[in-house]
């Protein structure tokens, strides 16, 4: 229930707020963290994708009466199959979307912060370069 019903709003919405907050609300390094470790945990949505094809594979059972003397003919027939509906492929879409949406998010956030760096030594770079330079 936990990761198939609750975690995937929440890692959601956790993901949502944290795009959309400013610096000041939760620094740059907190959230980039935070981010990491959503991609994670998020990971363990597709356990209950996994779980459900492994018992469609393996949950194909036909059980029929004997064929004795004593009983009759076709007695009792139990033919067990685990259909996919439309339940299963709708969160296999939606698991695949938000893996997909998680790690996007994580490419551009790092790019952000690798640029910021980047522009922010290069200004250093410009600031040293123009107090030692005599007039």
């Amino acid at each position: 229930l936990v990761f198939s019903g609750i975690w995937p709003y929440t890692k959601q919405l956790i993901s949502f707020f944290l795009w959309f907050s400013p610096p000041s609300v939760i620094g740059v390094s907190r959230r980039g963290s935070i981010y990491f470790w959503l991609d994670i945990l998020a990971k363990w949505s597709m356990i209950d994708i996994f779980v459900l094809v492994i018992s469609i594979a393996s949950f194909r059972v036909s059980i029929s009466s004997p064929d004795v003397a004593y009983l009759t003919r076709n007695l009792y027939a139990v033919d067990l199959m685990v259909v996919p509906l439309w339940g299963l492929y709708a969160n296999m879409i939606a698991q695949i979307v938000s893996q997909i949406s998680s790690h996007v998010i994580v490419y551009y956030h790092r790019n952000v912060v690798t640029a910021y760096i980047s522009l922010k030594e290069t200004k250093e770079d410009d600031n040293k370069e123009c107090s030692t330079r005599s007039y």
